[in-house]
């Protein structure tokens, strides 16, 4: 009987020491682990998707217009409003062609209401055109593969970097649509503005003004007898950057007008316009700076004053050339 309690507590004992023994081992194995270097987690990439350019229906926003004043064209396939007042009073000089911000209406509230009704006395007829839309904002998205781990802790950039809008090629892609919503529209004037012989103004404002400077620049619109472009400015800081010179180089009568209260981006170019465009020969060039923001009346006034200076002035400037 003392011989069997003698086995089994020599058997009891030995895994024992056994365990003991593979103890350091298992410490230094699990030391290993915490002080061997972990890969580095790259950041997960991100890609915005293309935004897309849905048309919005303005069709509520012109309930207040008169029927006497709607017409439609057709721009990719859908319908878009085309508002015409003809001029009124003895003198009949022709049509402004008003193209009013992305995103709003050919109805917009504020400067080009205001433009559309007002300059009609002073013998223009007003064609207002419905502008391309504004791309809604992109949605990023990640690579299955570049997805970080669950609880690492890691984030793609650095927490002071402020993620990038869009890439180059992505404001290029959506510029292209809105320059051909364009295109089309006022392809389409010569047609509904045929009652209104005589000269052309083209007004645009914000970044439709922007996109038509680059239209002009790459000789994609007919020239127009005077452009106005008001607070003129692009998304794209790289595209921005260059609209001063490509504004220079267009060879046809330009008011440039600038407001207070304009994008950052149109105030940040607003020196440059200038300078660029006067130093060309033979330039056609004028900048008017408003003292008061574009939300007053006084200063809707002041700009359609401006607008009819110029172009009675440029209308003049072809009478004596012959043309």
């Amino acid at each position: 009987m003392a011989l069997i309690s003698r086995t089994i507590a020599m058997l009891c004992f030995f895994p024992l020491i056994a365990l003991a023994a593979d103890e350091p081992a298992n410490k230094d194995m699990a030391n290993q682990e915490q002080t061997q270097p972990q890969p580095v987690q790259k950041p997960a990439k991100q890609t915005p998707e293309t935004a897309p350019m849905k048309p919005r229906d303005n069709s509520r926003a012109l309930e207040h217009v008169a029927a006497s004043e709607l017409q439609k064209i057709q721009v990719d396939g859908e319908e878009q409003a085309v508002l015409i007042r003809p001029w009124s009073g003895p003198k009949q000089l022709g049509a402004a062609l008003l193209l009013p911000p992305p995103g709003t209406h050919a109805d917009a509230p504020g400067l080009n209401a205001f433009l559309r009704r007002n300059i009609n006395p002073a013998g223009w007829a007003s064609l207002s055109i419905t502008p391309p839309p504004f791309p809604e904002q992109p949605n990023f998205t990640t690579e299955a593969q570049e997805i970080s781990k669950a609880g690492d802790g890691k984030m793609p950039g650095k927490r002071n970097q402020a993620t990038s809008r869009r890439e180059a090629e992505e404001w290029q892609k959506l510029r292209k649509q809105q320059q051909s919503f364009i295109q089309q529209s006022l392809a389409q004037l010569d047609t509904l503005g045929a009652p209104f012989p005589g000269k052309r103004l083209l007004i645009a404002q914000d970044q439709s003004a922007a996109l038509v400077i680059e239209l002009l620049a790459a000789q994609k619109l007919a020239k127009p007898d005077l452009l106005v472009v008001i607070n003129p400015y692009l998304d794209d800081p790289d595209a921005n950057l260059a609209l001063p010179k490509q504004l220079a180089g267009l060879e046809l009568a330009v008011l440039d007008i600038q407001s207070p209260d304009g994008h950052q981006a149109s105030q940040a170019t607003v020196k440059s316009r200038k300078s660029l465009a006067m130093s060309q020969p033979d330039n056609q060039y004028r900048q008017q700076l408003l003292a008061l923001d574009l939300r007053q009346d006084v200063a809707f006034e002041n700009t359609l004053m401006m607008i009819e200076g110029m172009a009675r002035k440029t209308a003049g400037s072809k009478r004596k050339n012959g043309h």
